[in-house]
């Protein structure tokens, strides 16, 4: 898998290159990363469940990614009011399927060593 520009690293002491500061590309950091998503991105709730102050919502996205591979993941939001508005939201989600979708699977790794 080839590394791309939001992957390299440029080694420096740690706080030595801020957000835009020599270690970065500032043109690269106008333009944002690439989008992973190119279309149809639905979000399909299955629950709500709530409990005084604080709600959990189950659902799934899909959507069709740059490439034009499907994407579909579970996500779980925990979402925490306070004085009737929205304090803290949570996002649970299955990051190693989410991962395995958006670049394909891990290389095998010997684990007899």
């Amino acid at each position: 898998m080839a590394v791309t520009p939001w992957q390299r690293h440029r080694p420096g002491p740690p706080g030595d290159s801020p957000p835009g500061g020599p270690g970065h590309d500032r043109a690269l950091l106008r333009r944002g990363p690439p989008p992973l998503v190119r279309a149809d991105v639905r979000v399909a709730l299955h629950g709500i469940h709530t409990d005084g102050e604080r709600a959990a919502v189950e659902a799934t996205m899909t959507a069709t990614l740059a490439d034009g591979s499907p994407y579909s993941n579970d996500y779980c939001f925990v979402v925490e009011l306070r004085n009737g508005l929205i304090h803290r939201v949570r996002e649970y989600v299955d990051t190693a399927r989410g991962h395995r979708l958006v670049f394909g699977p891990a290389p095998a790794r010997d684990v007899t060593r």
